[in-house]
């Protein structure tokens, strides 16, 4: 539904119930919990909408990958679709029996090749061990990959080594902590500053933020289509001009969108 709706049905049941009584006509019981069950489900719409976990999250300067919009990607296709066509005993794990007949599939899927697909193979998040792992390999890589060239050779690898060591012949855990990124700086401004102006880690200020998303230039107070809804029909030119074309003209085809970001 329209967000125009939602507000209007939380206003009058705003007015409904917390105006004076005095004013109010004589109402059933019936009547009142309907006018109740509106008001909770407009109210439960509206504290779910993207752009008020952007505005809640910048209130209290919480801006990571997993804040305000900036979450996960959302498809059709994840763990619990998976499970419902080859999780056969329904015991939470995927095994190359009940997945026959598709080729590679399974390694694919198995990403922590422990010989069993399970959701957290499936767990793209920002907290998925997976993601972890690959994330602290990839420093550790770049690190030692001196003329990135996507390879570390024996050269590259003693010439490390030899940092490291700095003239012993073994290496302990504190040598290899060196190879850990620095500490984040921490997140958002000092108390007593100016909330205008950036914080301690070059970040937009919140009351930058905020005027960003009230005024359109980070993200939408309009939220897009979610996982199998219809996407709005648009029409535009092409890039030399002489035609229109329509997302509606291209229906039942693969049609990619590429947005540009702020970042």
């Amino acid at each position: 539904m329209p967000l125009r709706f939602h507000l209007l049905t939380i206003c009058a049941a705003i007015v409904l119930l917390a105006g004076p009584a005095q004013a109010q006509p004589p109402t059933s019981d019936a009547c009142v919990a309907e006018t109740k069950r509106i008001f909770l489900q407009g109210l439960e719409w509206f504290l779910e909408r993207e752009a008020v976990h952007m505005a809640r999250d910048i209130a209290r300067e919480r801006m990571g990958p997993m804040d305000g919009w900036f979450r996960p990607s959302q498809s059709r296709y994840g763990w619990k679709w998976l499970a419902s066509r080859f999780d056969k005993d329904n015991d939470g794990s995927i095994f190359p029996k009940e997945l026959p007949g598709i080729s590679g599939a399974f390694a694919t899927l198995d990403r922590d090749g422990n010989g069993a697909i399970t959701a957290t193979d499936l767990d793209w998040s920002p907290a998925a061990p997976y993601l972890k792992d690959t994330a602290l390999a990839g420093q550790w890589f770049g690190r030692t990959d001196a003329d990135a060239n996507g390879r570390i050779s024996r050269q590259e690898w003693d010439a490390l080594f030899d940092k490291l060591a700095k003239g012993k012949d073994y290496l302990t855990s504190e040598d290899l902590k060196k190879l850990l990124p620095p500490a984040p700086p921490p997140k958002g401004i000092g108390k007593g500053k100016d909330p205008s102006a950036k914080g301690s880690s070059g970040m937009p200020s919140p009351a930058t933020m905020m005027h960003g998303l009230l005024t359109g230039e980070i993200g939408s107070l309009n939220e897009g289509p979610r996982p199998g809804q219809r996407a709005p029909d648009f029409t535009l030119p092409t890039h030399d001009g002489t035609r229109q074309i329509a997302l509606k003209d291209f229906r039942g085809k693969p049609v990619v969108l590429i947005f540009g970001s702020f970042t």
